[in-house]
């Protein structure tokens, strides 16, 4: 027996809180916890019902925050939708030291991550709003449910007098890690909501990426999903200004 090797208590399942103005999301929460948490539910219209489409009913109830980012799959649905959220990660060591920084840095590669043989991911931090906010989550899979997104995303706007002030977009499935697009993030910024502004985000949307031929896809598929995603995250927040159509009718998708 190796009694050099760290040893940690990892505790049941905790409660997910708001703590100094951040919700505190335990890396042991179910995908069911997440799904059905109040502040969440209150902060982003809709969550309950887009979060259906994360694993079965079964799953939802066993699968964790932790375990899902862990496994650092490039279409992982948790990891997916708490980059869109800005979420930070903490990781504790087996000497009680913690580290908290962005999630999107915590990816650094295919299957590679910034964490320590004695480290585990202790929890997720997002910011809690005093307002709902404009977001949403899509994946495309053979089925709707109980399934692994080809690509899926998720996006989070903020807009002041008719255009964007911040946003958080992003992907799986079109690089090597779940995919933060900050190049079109930082593109949209400033820009006003019209149709030459949604289209545009799509040409530096397919410049960032970089999706690769395989079994759920094609590089050229998985570019059309990305595509088909972001026209459905404007479709999804502002209706009035845009329609399927106009996308369409701009060989857009």
């Amino acid at each position: 027996m190796n009694t050099s090797a760290p040893r940690f208590l990892i505790p049941e399942s905790e409660p997910i809180r708001v703590t100094d103005g951040m919700i505190e999301l335990p890396a042991s929460a179910t995908m069911e916890q997440l799904r059905q948490d109040p502040h969440l539910i209150d902060q982003f219209p809709g969550w309950r019902e887009k979060l259906r489409v994360l694993a079965s009913h079964i799953l939802r109830h066993r699968a964790t925050l932790g375990g899902n980012l862990v496994n650092a799959s490039p279409i992982a649905d948790c990891a997916v939708l708490l980059l869109a959220l800005d979420a930070h990660i903490q990781l504790v060591s087996s000497q009680g030291a913690r580290r908290r920084f962005p999630l999107r840095t915590f990816f650094q590669g295919y299957k590679t991550l910034d964490l320590n043989s004695d480290e585990l991911v202790e929890s997720l931090w997002v910011t809690k709003q005093d307002d709902p906010q404009l977001w949403n989550y899509a994946k495309v899979s053979k089925r709707e449910r109980l399934d692994i997104a080809s690509c899926n995303s998720a996006a989070v706007f903020t807009l002041d007098n008719g255009a964007f002030i911040s946003v958080g977009l992003s992907l799986g499935g079109v690089a090597p890690v779940p995919f933060t697009a900050r190049r079109t993030m930082a593109w949209l910024r400033g820009k006003a909501l019209t149709q030459e502004t949604f289209l545009g985000s799509l040409e530096i949307l397919q410049a960032e990426i970089s999706p690769i031929d395989d079994v759920r896809g094609s590089a050229e598929y998985k570019r059309r999903l990305a595509s088909a995603l972001m026209a459905d995250h404007y479709l999804h927040c502002f209706s009035d200004i845009c329609s399927y159509d106009d996308f369409v009718k701009a060989g857009a998708l």
